[in-house]
This record gives structure tokens, sequence and C-alpha cells, in this order.
């Protein structure tokens, strides 16, 4: 990993017509708004969707299932543009939810890795600017994505990033010197000095402000014996906001100052210096968030949260390592934890990057009730309480630190590749941190050179004791994300108090006619007030409400059948915190009800049809959905459906009989009371023991019918199936022998 401050910016292209996600929904998050993208051509990504949507009553319409993608690990930017950002948000305009999701959480098995080279359109990347960036990144920064503006790859692009106030007055390159910056830049990366101080000079005289500008022309003129300006420079870019004492206090660069007495001294003030850092806010993809990093309905920024629930494959996880993670990750929400988080303090260029807020963080923890050490070392030894950690080390082995990661800790750790998850990468993966108990973790898909504005700063952690999510917590956290992959549950919130809303009028299960008016409240009464109560049915916004305000609920303008009703409070507080309730009822306003028989009383072998039968009086066609995804149909009123189980993964699947009575155009849906069904893996295969004599060769041994056998030794491309001879829908069989830890499924 290579060291160096705040790269370039990229001025703007021409914009074009994007799709807008803008409506009224408030910050923070709730189930309600995270829609959950899951590829369809995946037994692990609709397993991992599975729990993760049973675990969070996560609404089937806001479930999105996608299909033939040309790859589960990496593609470029116009792939990702056109089979996955425009159909996800285009299906979320379509079902009428766009305007309360706040979050895109991607399942496994969807591309993480995503080269954007195409949208700079021939134009030369800086050294310290790599083409690779991460599918939660794009995601958050989708509008400038969908109208192929490299704007994206700006290190200080999300408004939403509250920074330290230091560096509040700093002033960002003018648009008009960012390709002169750019180039300067790379002149100091080439060590060509003398070049890069005559052409960093010249653009400080227009941007007399901006502080890793003047730390860098500071290190060219250090490099050419300059030692007096340099000083003067330094102390202009600290009184700009530079902060990072540690990289200035180790930069080569700056060598021929370090016995200067008022280098140390400048050193010294800067690691006295107390500070704070911009207020904690809840997320709101609705919001346009101003240069000074305030929201608002006017002009400004607009986000949309992301991250993917799990790896699993490649350097990622089991499939039951991402599950028990998921479980974990809930059970810690609302604890309120009593654990420590670590700041790892080394001499790594890892660790040095961010130890410039780790005093900063501890106190504002501290103030917290959350308590926070900084540590020597490389990993937290011996430590049976770490409730999230910050490290900073290429390389490392968890269970070697005899240490225990608590439910719900944030744990990351600035690498060139944590986030780098296809096989034969080096360096220690994110993904370890989630297979030894993290609920999140982040990592860049590239070797990001040591560069503070791409990772989490010291006070994510902050962000999270004062009750944010876990995704809320990482993206207030780091300035230009779009090179980090987060893994994890985006919902997890251990410090969140979120308010009990209560409902008088409506017990669950209760059967609802005509119209209805319903005033929610919470109990006990929160110390902050309610601000206000939406409701949502069948997982849509149906209507918002100040407290004490009825809500009304014509169900004539509902099918008859089951609905879910859910009810949120949003506090008034800086986090908009989300308490809710969910009311299963069923409305009847006409005598329409579907009856669903078949559903097996013990769990269902993955494979194993499941056979269930409806009837509807009146059906055209009865449907069987999961998530609101058809599986299986029957036609007319009556009769019985097979469901292949390989279409709808592991776990628990619910699954949903839906109706149609009517002409296609104007047809009346009713649907059925949701069905539970565990999905579980076959038996694995017995252990075999190694067959005497055997001659080992590496690979898989791949055999086409009807034709010879072949040696497999490279299964990473997508066509790997293809290059080996078998043809589109021949069948094959492949053989190898795997030495694995414990039964699960990879």
């Amino acid at each position: 990993m290579i060291a160096r401050v705040q790269p370039p910016l990229f001025p703007l292209l021409v914009c074009v017509a994007i799709i807008h996600l803008a409506g009224s929904t408030r910050a923070d998050v709730g189930p309600e708004n995270v829609a959950v993208v899951v590829n369809e051509d995946s037994w692990a990504s609709m397993t991992v969707a599975n729990e993760f949507v049973h675990l969070r009553g996560i609404p089937p319409a806001n479930v999105i299932y996608l299909k033939d993608l040309p790859d589960f690990e990496q593609t470029d930017v116009a792939t990702f543009r056109e089979k996955i950002l425009k159909p996800v948000i285009g299906t979320l305009v379509a079902r009428g939810i766009a305007a309360q999701v706040n979050c895109i959480a991607y399942s496994s098995d969807l591309p993480f890795r995503i080269n954007v080279s195409a949208d700079m359109k021939g134009r030369k990347f800086p050294k310290i600017i790599t083409p690779w960036a991460a599918i939660n990144g794009l995601t958050y920064l989708n509008s400038y994505v969908l109208r192929k503006d490299p704007s994206y790859l700006n290190l200080r692009i999300n408004r939403y990033g509250r920074r330290p106030e230091p560096e509040l007055n700093a002033e960002p390159v003018r648009e008009s010197d960012r390709e002169d910056y750019a180039a300067a830049m790379n002149l100091l990366m080439d060590k060509k000095w003398d070049e890069a101080a005559i052409a960093l000079r010249a653009i400080s005289e227009d941007n007399p402000h901006t502080p890793d500008l003047l730390y860098n022309l500071a290190c060219a003129l250090g490099r050419i014996g300059e030692a007096d300006q340099a000083m003067l420079t330094l102390r202009r870019a600290v009184d700009a906001g530079f902060l990072s004492h540690t990289t200035m206090a180790t930069d080569k660069d700056l060598e021929s100052l370090w016995q200067r007495q008022d280098f140390k001294d400048l050193i010294e003030g800067m690691k006295e210096r107390v500070f704070a850092v911009q207020p904690t806010r809840g997320f709101g993809a609705a919001y346009r968030w101003s240069p000074d990093g305030q929201p608002g309905a006017g002009a400004g920024k607009t986000y949309m949260l992301s991250t993917m629930l799990a790896v699993t494959s490649g350097r990622g996880n089991s499939v039951g390592q991402a599950l028990a993670a998921l479980r974990r990750s809930v059970a810690a929400d609302g604890t309120h934890p009593a654990g420590t988080v670590y700041y790892m303090v080394n001499k790594d260029i890892r660790s040095r990057t961010r130890q410039w807020g780790f005093g900063a963080a501890v106190g504002m923890l501290e103030a917290c009730g959350v308590t926070a050490e900084a540590i020597d070392g490389v990993m937290p030894t011996g430590k049976s309480d770490v409730q999230g950690l910050m490290a900073g080390s290429p390389s490392f082995r968890w269970n070697q630190s005899k240490s225990e990661i608590q439910p719900g800790a944030i744990c990351e750790h600035l690498t060139s590749t944590g986030g780098v998850l296809v096989e034969k990468a080096g360096q220690t993966p994110l993904t370890d941190f989630i297979k030894y108990g993290a609920a999140i973790a982040s990592g860049t898909v590239v070797e990001p050179y040591a560069i503070k504005e791409k990772f989490p700063d010291p006070f994510v952690h902050v962000h999270y004791a004062r009750g944010c999510t876990a995704v809320e917590a990482l993206y207030q956290s780091v300035m230009g994300p779009y090179q980090l992959l987060i893994v994890g549950d985006p919902l997890c919130s251990p410090w969140a108090s979120r308010p009990k809303v209560t409902v008088a009028e409506i017990e669950p299960g209760a059967t609802l006619s005509g119209r209805l008016s319903i005033t929610p409240g919470v109990e006990p009464d929160c110390e902050t007030p309610v601000d206000e109560f939406e409701l949502y049915v069948d997982g849509r916004r149906h209507a918002v409400a100040r407290r004490g305000e009825p809500i009304y609920l014509n169900t004539r303008r509902v099918p008859d059948g089951y609905h879910e009703l859910r009810v949120v409070a949003v506090l008034a507080n800086a986090i908009e915190t989300r308490g809710s309730l969910t009311l299963p009822v069923r409305v009847d306003n006409g005598g329409l009800r579907i009856e669903v028989s078949g559903l097996p009383s013990e769990p269902v072998p993955y494979g194993k049809p499941l056979r269930l039968s409806a009837t509807l009086p009146g059906a055209s066609i009865i449907f069987i959905a999961h998530n609101g995804r058809p599986v299986g149909a029957i036609n007319g009123e009556s009769g019985e459906v097979e469901i292949d189980t390989r279409k709808l993964g592991l776990g628990t699947v619910r699954l949903q009989a839906v109706g149609a009575i009517g002409k296609p155009a104007e047809n009346t849906k009713v649907a059925g009371e949701p069905l539970e069904v565990q999905i579980v893996a076959p038996t694995p295969l017995p252990a075999l023991k190694t067959p005497a004599g055997a001659q080992w060769v590496e690979g898989l041994k791949l055999t086409p019918e009807g034709a010879e056998p072949v040696v497999v030794t490279e299964t990473r491309a997508s066509d790997w199936l293809a290059k080996a001879g078998v043809e589109a829908d021949q069948a094959f069989a492949l053989t190898g022998y795997f030495e694995v830890p414990a039964d699960d499924m990879y």
C-alpha cells in the first residue's frame, strides 16, 4: 500500500436524464425502507436473502430478483448499469415504493467488483484513482452512474459524510484546476519533484484554502530543499483543516524537516488539538444534501445507502457463516452492549492514516457511555469484549488473537485488498471479521493507496453508538465511497432505542371491512417525542400523520384476503429513529377467500418437489408466489401445483397464494395467508478415505455426456464450462476431492 493524501477531483460532465428516487420518506432505515436484490440463478443468493427477509421482516414488495447476470463476482460499469442498477430502480418505481426505499441490500453472488473505465471515455486515470469500484459504492452514487458521470470517483463526493470541524471551511480544488491538479499529482507520484512543485505552487495561488493541495505542495518543496517554504506551507495546510499528524510525522517527503523544532512543535500541537465532528444524522434517500452537509428538499445531492448481505464465492464466507452472522446481528439490536471499541495503533501506514482521529473518537464514545481504547498492536489480544474494531494491517489471523468479537460489532481494517474477494488475492479479506462474529465489515476492491477519504474514519463507531444503523454509521464516515465494499447487515443497531408502537383499534389477525380510523401511540412515552406516524399496507407506504392525528384506511380499496399493516413511529431527533408494529389482518368486504392446503409439517429437502393445493371460487388463475415472485400456477379456481424447491433456496421460505378473478385488465386479486416452509440442505455425503495409490492431479475432472473427461483448473470466469467443451443443456459430471473443516455449503 502506498501512502498519499487526497487525490484530485474530477470535473462534471454534461448531465443526461436519470431516474430520480426522491420522495417524502423520513430518515433512518427500517425493514420497509430496504430493498433486497437477489440473484435468481444462485441458490446461495436466494438462501442468504431468505434468511435476511425472514429475520428482518422485509416486505415481499421490497424483494427484487435478477437473473442471467454474466458473472457473480465482477463486471464492467455498462453491464452493472443496464443489468442491475436500472432494473432495480425501475422495479422500485413500477411497484410504487421508490420514495420509501433508503437502502439497497444486495444478497450474495452479485458482482461486487466493477470496472468503470468505460465511463472515463478514454481519459487517463490519475495514478491513485484506480478503475475498479464496489457495487455498493456505485449504488450509493447512483445518480452519477446513471448519467455516466465519473464524478463518482471524486473523493469528497459524499455530502452525507460527517466532517471534522477543522475541515468544514476547507475548500476543494476549483473545477477549472482539477485536471491540472491530477497531472501535478501524477508528477509527484513519479517523483518528478521540481516539476510537481512548480505545478502545485501555481494551482495553490487560486486555491489557498485546500488542505490536501497545500500538504502535497509542502511535500514537493521538502524534496527540492526549500525547507522554509515547506514549513510555511505545512502551517497553511493545518490552518486549512489538515489533521493527519501521523502522516505528516512519518512522510519521507518531509524527512528534511523532521529535526526542525518548528516541525516538532507543529506535530505536537496537532496531537493536542481538540475538535468535534458534524452532528450525527439519520439518512433519507429523498434528502438533498447541501455542500455543508445539511439535509433538505431543495437543491443538493441525493444518495442511496447500500451494502452486500454476504459474499459466498472466492474469499468470501461459507453460506453457514453468512447466515450465522445475520442471526447474531439481529440479536444485537437494542442491547446497548457493554463491550469495548478498540483502535489499533502501530507503525504501519494502514494504521497511521487514521490515528489522527483516535483520541477524539475515544472521547466521544466515552461521552456516549461506550468504552473505547486506542491500544498498541495489530489486533486486540486476549480481549473477550470486542464491540468494535478499527485496525490497520495487511494480514492477521483472528483466531490467534484469543479475542472474541461481540454481536453487533463493526470491524474493519485499512488494507490494500480487504475487499478483493476473488480467489488468489493477497492479504486478509474483510470476510474474516464476518466469520468470527462481526455484524458488518468493509474493505476496498482494489489497491486504494493509503488515502483516508476511501475508508471509514474513526467516528464510524461514534455514529453507531449514538443510535444509527450500521449502514448509516458507515456512510457518515467515508467521504469517497466508490471503492468501498460493505458486507453485512445494514440494519444492525445495538445502541438504538426504538419506540414501541401501539394501535388500540386493531388486534393482530382481525378481520376488517369498511372505512377505518386508527390513532397510533407509543409505550412507554419516549423521552424524545414522536414526530409522525407512517402506515404501510403490504409494505407500501399508505399514509402519514402527526402524533395524535388519526390515520384513515378505506378497506374497500384493498382486495379481500390477507394483508399486513405496518405502523411506524418516527422520533423527532436528528437520527429520526424508527420503531414499528406489524399487524396481520384479513380484509372481507366481498366474501372472497382463498384456501391453501398441503403444507408439509416437516422440513423439505432441497431438490424435493413441494406440492400445494389451492381453491378460490371464480378464479381464472391462482399463483403461488415467493416474495411476490410466481413459482407455480393453477389454471382455474382450484387444483394442485408442484413447486421446484431449487427455485426457492434454503431456509425459511415464505409462500403466498394469490388468485385472480375476472378479466386480466380488470381482475380482482385475492391473497391468502402466508405459508412458511423450511427448505433444508440434503444430507451431506459421508467423508471419503483417500484412495490407496491415488495419483493426485490439481483441478476437477469434468466429463461431458458422451465425451471424454478433461481436467479443469480454472473456474473463475463465468464461461468456464463452455470453454471446457460443455454445450448448452448438455449433462455433465464434475468430480473432485475436497478437504473441508466442517459440514457446510460453499
